[in-house]
């Protein structure tokens, strides 16, 4: 069976991308709503708001704001969009959204409450979304401004304010009708009124028209134009305006609420938009329920207002003018997508089952993260679910996506990729570069997959590296997907990227062999191309800075005499406080290729030192003088030159950057490079201790094999 007919529903069918709140097609919201999945904590969400609604209806008040929060994936432009249809009712081909929404959610209190509601205060929603051109004309205009611009276009105004304020007095004085007949008959006339309002250019033929209904007020035909101002709109303004444009063209409806996405983002790290947004939840709740406003946001209201710059006291009052805070959580896209797109239908879920149960164990070794928080052995029934996808993958990539977003490389909504996971999830299907809809059931979702469809919230500099792989090693390599997998997982949490986890994230199908052998090949072939740098946690793709660093480290040249003095170095910290007991406590002297590194009674000396020398010491150690002495002798592996190699530029780089200026990356190098060394020493003393295991011990002219697997215990016998 192919992995596209395991669904229970057509994996090919419609999902939109980024849910848009002014997305108003009837078609597409009825499918968005027979599609939409509630779970327990949603359902909760939406009583939480409801019966807020509902109290304000017998007992008005001001907390009528309501913040919505949830990072990338969480579904809070879904929540928002169909809370406003609910409240609205609208008929969708022949039900209205309620009745939509009931065959989602069996809840019977949901259903009181907008009984309730579509009774007492029908309800007309707005939706805006600040993301998007449409709504916001000029960047940093004040937030109440694409609100009123959507407000007007929901009520049949023109979308330019002049305009707008136009029809409003016209149709405050009763000669709306007259001006638009007027204005359709104009002697070369570009169009009809409802065709040119929108355009800024109508403003001359306004004019025209004014002049020949009005000619004792406009007695030219520019005589409006010369003269006509837009209203100065600020809060209160908006709010008395569009509780009076309610009353004249709402339709028996009694409450407006504002369904507004990505505040957050709109007045993230700007003191001025903040207080614009407490300036415009003041107005709102001045209405005591006429008016109602609903944001989104990624972030928390605290963590707004936290991250603005000063965290001056008086935003702190903005946190008051939004009592309902609704936050939503990633965990629930787990089942939203397992539920939307992934559910299997019986074959389906016998075939991948027939699959996994033979191979669990094995797969369950190679897919499993080493990390303190993404360890989890697979449960057959969660695999099934989510199937191809690992259940780990979707908090994976809500985690990479949301990295991305606060590296501010990103987009409003997602870094120019408009992408839900839930639409991510179909697309590892049914894409045709991406997806393996089309491939035997047994293969897996790989995270290099998921790179390819959110590759525009990469860098671009990433991307352009991950090209230049892709240009050495060939599009389907191991190299390749090990840079795509970098690119796409670094900064995420608990996840080191090293040779074991990035094996399990590109693990091709339940029945493979571990490719931890295979991705280890291909990191190193990358640190060797200078593409990636190996730290702490795992391996991440170089910045400029970075490669500019490792460069000038690369030209540093350690001689024999600097690897000398870094193994006695060494040594002495690994073998200090030796002592031998013969009666009493003898301190041992310690020295490494001829000079004394520690003092002490009896002398251990070691020496590199091959056939010829071994043979002089054994003489040596014959003679009078010498008869105390205990040499220990070896030969440095070339991977033990290395590492003292590696640990002398390291030690050198921090020596000739450390005193100079410093910029942020520099800091930030100069730390891993510190980090790095604490490794290498590690890494140079314990291979030099097997070369020191694989060594001989010469006393009083007898020459025998060290015996021994630990260092300091070795030399203590």
């Amino acid at each position: 069976m192919k992995i596209e007919e395991v669904f229970r529903r057509p994996i090919t069918r419609r999902i939109e991308e980024v849910i848009k709140v002014d997305l108003d097609t009837k078609q597409i919201v009825a499918e968005e709503i027979d599609e939409y999945v509630v779970t327990e904590h949603i359902a909760e969400s939406f009583e939480t708001f409801l019966d807020r609604y509902q109290d304000t209806i017998l007992k008005p008040d001001e907390g009528t704001t309501a913040w919505v929060s949830g990072f990338f994936g969480s579904g809070k432009s879904s929540f928002a969009k169909i809370l406003g249809y609910l409240l609205s009712n609208p008929d969708l081909d022949g039900r209205n959204a309620t009745e939509h929404f009931s065959a989602r959610v069996d809840s019977n209190r949901i259903q009181a409450l907008l009984n309730t509601i579509h009774a007492q205060r029908p309800t007309r929603a707005v939706f805006v979304d600040l993301s998007t051109g449409r709504d916001v004309l000029n960047e940093g205009e004040s937030i109440v401004l694409p609100l009123y611009r959507a407000l007007l276009t929901s009520l049949g105004y023109s979308r330019n304010v002049l305009l707008a304020q136009l029809e409003f007095d016209l149709e405050t004085d009763g000669v709306l009708a007259q001006f638009i007949e007027t204005f359709n008959q104009l002697p070369g006339g570009r169009g009809r009124w409802e065709d040119r309002r929108n355009v800024g250019l109508a403003r001359n033929e306004a004019s025209h028209a004014l002049n020949l209904i009005r000619p004792d007020t406009f007695p030219h035909a520019d005589s409006w134009s010369n003269g006509a101002q837009p209203p100065n709109i600020d809060a209160n303004w908006f709010a008395d305006r569009a509780v009076e444009l309610l009353s004249r063209r709402g339709g028996g409806d009694r409450r407006l609420i504002f369904i507004v996405d990505e505040v957050g983002q709109y007045v993230a790290r700007s003191v001025d938009r903040m207080r614009d947004l407490q300036g415009l939840a003041e107005a709102v709740q001045k209405k005591r329920g006429n008016l109602w406003l609903v944001t989104t946001s990624q972030e928390t209201l605290d963590a707004v207002v936290d991250s603005l710059e000063g965290r001056l006291v008086e935003l702190a009052r903005v946190q008051a003018r939004f009592p309902t805070r609704i936050d939503l959580l990633p965990a629930d896209i787990d089942e939203v997508a397992g539920r939307r797109v992934l559910d299997k239908s019986e074959p389906g879920q016998r075939e991948v089952r027939a699959a996994f149960t033979p191979q669990r164990n094995k797969l369950n070794a190679n897919v499993r993260l080493v990390s303190p928080t993404r360890s989890e052995d697979l449960a057959e029934d969660e695999f099934i679910r989510l199937y191809p996808m690992l259940p780990y993958q979707i908090q994976l990539l809500i985690d990479a996506v949301s990295a991305r977003r606060a590296q501010g490389r990103s987009s409003p909504m997602l870094g120019g990729s408009n992408r839900t996971i839930i639409k991510l999830a179909q697309q590892l299907v049914v894409d045709p570069k991406a997806g393996l809809g089309t491939g035997d059931v047994g293969q897996l979702v790989t995270m290099d997959r998921a790179y390819r469809l959110l590759e525009s919230i990469i860098p671009t500099s990433w991307q352009a590296e991950v090209q230049q792989v892709v240009g050495r090693y060939g599009e389907e390599s191991t190299e390749a997907a090990v840079a795509r997998v970098l690119a796409l997982c670094v900064d995420v949490s608990a996840l080191p990227l090293d040779a074991k986890n990035l094996s399990a994230l590109l693990h091709p199908s339940i029945a493979a062999e571990s490719i931890q052998d295979e991705v280890q090949s291909a990191l190193d072939h990358l640190v060797r191309d200078e593409v990636i740098r190996p730290g702490d946690n795992g391996y991440r793709l170089q910045s400029p800075e970075e490669k500019d660093w490792e460069k000038t480290r690369r030209g540093i040249e350690p001689r024999p005499a600097n690897r000398t003095r870094l193994r006695r170095e060494l040594l002495r910290d690994a073998l200090t406080g030796l002592s031998v007991t013969e009666g009493r406590v003898f301190k041992v002297s310690v020295s490494v290729e001829g000079e004394k590194m520690l003092d002490g009674d009896i002398a251990l000396l070691v020496e590199d030192a091959d056939e010829a020398r071994r043979a002089e010491l054994r003489t040596q150690s014959r003679e009078s003088s010498a008869l105390s002495n205990v040499w220990w002798t070896y030969q440095e592996s070339n991977a033990t030159t290395e590492a003292l190699d590696e640990l002398y530029r390291s030690q050198q780089i921090i020596e000739r950057r450390g005193s100079a200026t410093r910029g942020a990356a520099e800091v930030e190098l100069l730390g891993e490079e510190r980090n790095r060394v604490a490794r290498l020493q590690r890494d140079a003393l314990g291979k030099l201790s097997r070369d020191l295991m694989a060594g001989q011990a010469i006393f009083q002219g007898r020459l025998a094999d060290v015996a021994g697997v630990e260092l300091r215990s070795t030399a203590q016998e």
